[in-house]
């Protein structure tokens, strides 16, 4: 089944695609010093959380405190994967797949 315009746009809005789109805007605009992809694209990393929550998160994002964004990677099924907590991790996540975006398990 197809989805409509109004699905598509709805689905877009959704935490995934608003983090997918952020980490390729830190990317291409000077911010991968707070936030990037992994080298291997199967997650992220965050640098700096201040300077990605002051600078590039306001963009993307209502909240503006790291527990928040924190707490929306945990609903969102999102891993920490190393001791300092600052790789996450989906198995639904990954570079240059739009369409593994759109599976994320929602909360």
């Amino acid at each position: 089944m197809k989805m409509n315009e109004k699905q598509q746009q709805q689905q877009q809005q959704t935490f995934p695609f608003k983090l997918y789109e952020m980490l390729e805007y830190a990317r291409a605009s000077g911010y991968s010093s707070s936030i990037s992809w992994l080298a291997d694209g199967t997650g992220f990393v965050i640098h700096d959380k201040d300077a990605m929550m002051n600078g590039i998160t306001p963009m993307f994002f209502n909240h503006t405190k790291f527990r928040s964004f924190t707490r929306q990677l945990n609903l969102w099924g999102f891993l920490r994967t190393n001791p300092r907590g600052d790789n996450w991790k989906h198995k639904d996540f990954l570079r240059y797949a739009l369409k593994s975006r759109a599976t994320a398990t929602a909360p």
